[in-house]
């Protein structure tokens, strides 16, 4: 490992040979929001995944996130309520 960083529930790990990790906890009360990686990656041909959180009483199902760009990704939840989060985790080069 070369690099890493982590606030709250942001963090990235930088390998030396370029390969990234990274994740967080954004909104998912919209079903089209764009967040900003930490680190942005080389290109868009990395891997993002989102799982649901539970707020209050609701899930926020199902949780989505595609990449956006090499610096962005879109994420949203259909149903959730106006507090619900998702946990989100991407890796590539």
């Amino acid at each position: 490992m070369t690099e890493t960083w982590q606030s709250g529930t942001s963090w990235y790990r930088k390998y030396s040979d370029g390969w990234i990790e990274q994740g967080g906890v954004v909104s998912a009360a919209s079903n089209s929001t764009v967040t900003t990686f930490h680190k942005p990656f080389k290109n868009t041909n990395y891997i993002i995944l989102a799982s649901p959180r539970v707020d209050g009483n609701f899930w926020s199902v199902p949780a989505c996130a595609t990449p956006e760009t090499s610096t962005s990704f879109r994420h949203g939840a259909y149903g959730g309520s106006s507090t619900a989060k998702m946990t989100w985790y991407a890796c590539g080069y």
